[in-house]
């Protein structure tokens, strides 16, 4: 990337940011968790793969928040859940 286009970047607003790198990426194929039935509701998780080892998850209702990680610490925080061991959270 250009200095020029590298200091543009760097100052830009977040949003900004954000559509410049949705542009200069492939789209994620978004899949809906089986827990949420398969309807249109606005109340599941969605995966998406962006690579063999990036995995990127979200809310329905909150498509613009993802939360991006691997395979290593997604399953241990699946195997924490499942465990009940993350305590109560209301």
């Amino acid at each position: 990337m250009p200095a020029d286009h590298a200091g543009a970047l760097a100052n830009s607003k977040i949003s900004d940011r954000v559509e410049l790198r949705t542009a200069m990426t492939k789209p994620l194929n978004w899949q809906k968790s089986t827990y949420s039935g398969g309807g249109d509701g606005d109340t599941c998780i969605e995966l998406a793969a962006s690579a063999p080892t990036t995995l990127h998850l979200r809310e329905s209702d909150d498509p613009v928040t993802v939360l991006t990680t691997t395979r290593g610490p997604l399953a241990h925080l699946l195997d924490a859940l499942r465990a009940g061991s993350l305590g109560s959270w209301g």
